[in-house]
């Protein structure tokens, strides 16, 4: 390993990198201020995902339980790509919870697809086995988003 092996990279770059971290746990530490100090419409946006909820996303467009053969429950449904992000990695957890509001189960669903163009829709299925009744079921979704434009796959340059 000699010298001319190792990479340079420019002061320049090196600052504007840590400008970049300064600015995002500037953002992070923001939400967190909102909260302790009480500032109850950017508080309450962080606790209640607000802000995620405006954004289009991943929606669990219906979903419906039934028992099982063997006597628990399974639950299926259809999650919708709103967003106008290819959604790639596709995920769906569920938590079942009782009439107190405490967890009873948690899992994670099995999708027909875990990638969906915008305005695509993909099955999901989960089940619990040991759960026979529940009050709520509270869904978590997630995907990695990509930006892509249609007809550029595979064409010269791309």
């Amino acid at each position: 390993l000699t010298d001319a092996d190792v990479a340079r990279v420019p002061p320049a770059q090196i600052q504007e990198a840590a400008e970049q971290a300064r600015a995002a746990a500037g953002a992070q530490e923001g939400d967190e201020r909102a909260e302790a100090d009480g500032d109850s419409e950017a508080a309450e946006a962080v606790e209640t995902g607000e802000e995620e909820a405006e954004k289009p996303g991943l929606r669990i467009s219906d979903w419906e339980d039934r028992i099982s053969d063997e006597g628990g429950t399974i639950l299926t449904g259809t999650v919708r790509n709103e967003g106008e992000a290819l959604a790639t990695g596709i995920r769906v957890a569920i938590t079942l919870v009782n009439r107190d509001g405490q967890p009873v189960a948690t899992g994670q669903a099995t999708l027909d697809r875990t990638t969906l163009v915008p305005g695509a829709s993909t099955q999901f299925r989960a089940d619990f086995p040991d759960v026979i009744g529940f009050a709520e079921a509270r869904f978590e979704t997630g995907s990695i988003p990509l930006q892509y434009q249609r007809g550029t796959i595979g064409e010269e340059g791309s």
